[in-house]
């Protein structure tokens, strides 16, 4: 964003221009900065770049996924490998996922590949993105 020129700025007067955002989610980053072609005689007093963060740590958001790898199978199908979790992170990536709830155990047991022993997932298992 360009402002327009100012000829002239005497001592003790001051110039003041507003910008409004729309922010896109409740925590974003927003920085400004400002410059000018021309030497300020006394930079103590200028406030010429002043950063103004508004962040909040926002929860990713897992996506319903129906696995793609394999048609759905009977119950004495056996292991078979399901796609992917999927999330989107508006303020980074995602890191790790944390089991917080499991169906029955009668209706199936999921298990992931720990270093290349199936393990039963638990509530609390940490998983990694692949």
């Amino acid at each position: 964003m360009t402002w327009p020129a100012t000829a002239t700025l005497l001592p003790g007067e001051a110039l003041t221009y507003t910008v409004r955002l729309t922010a896109p989610a409740t925590g974003f980053t927003a920085t400004a900065t400002v410059s000018s072609a021309t030497t300020d005689p006394v930079p103590a007093n200028n406030s010429a770049a002043r950063p103004t963060a508004i962040s909040a740590n926002q929860a990713p958001v897992a996506q319903d996924v129906v696995s793609t790898v394999f048609a759905p199978m009977g119950e004495t199908a056996g292991r078979r490998a399901i796609s992917p979790l999927a999330t989107t992170d508006t303020d980074g990536t995602v890191a790790s996922y944390t089991v917080t709830a499991l169906p029955p155990a009668a209706q199936g047991v999921l298990y992931y590949d720990n270093a290349g022993t199936p393990t039963a997932v638990t509530v609390g298992t940490v998983l990694t993105p692949a």
